[in-house]
């Protein structure tokens, strides 16, 4: 999936916690826009507002976030898909694997939480939430 990351809402790190609260991907930027690192989540004010990568800052580079709203379940494969291909300098994982995700429909409450991702990665069958 091609993100254009520049015409993404964004704001300035100090000012990130102005954003509402939304399932999103979103991209901790350096001052000339390239991603520094990529994480998605269910809560985006709520990540912001205590993220390791936005602790660092303005050390690491970091000055703003952007983000693309979405399901979290999308969020994830995209996440892991962007990771894979811009290979930001802060997300270590990506530069090692890609996360082979297939989205899964929403079954009723079985995929409701991001454990899933966690029992599959690892072998064992989804279990209810």
């Amino acid at each position: 999936m091609d993100i254009e990351i520049s015409a993404l809402p964004s704001l300035a790190l100090v000012d990130r916690l102005a954003v509402r609260e939304c399932s999103a991907v979103y991209f901790i930027l350096d001052d000339d826009g390239m991603p520094l690192y990529i994480g998605s989540t269910a809560h985006l004010k709520t990540r912001l507002g205590c993220h390791r990568v936005v602790k660092g800052s303005p050390e690491n580079g970091a000055i703003r976030v952007a983000w693309w709203e979405c399901d979290w379940r999308l969020g994830l494969k995209v996440e892991a898909d962007l990771i894979f291909d811009l290979q930001p300098p802060l997300n270590v994982r990506g530069k090692r694997w890609k996360i082979p995700l297939q989205i899964p429909p929403n079954t009723g409450g079985l995929y409701d939480s991001p454990s899933w991702v966690w029992e599959i990665l690892n072998g064992k069958p989804p279990t209810p939430s």
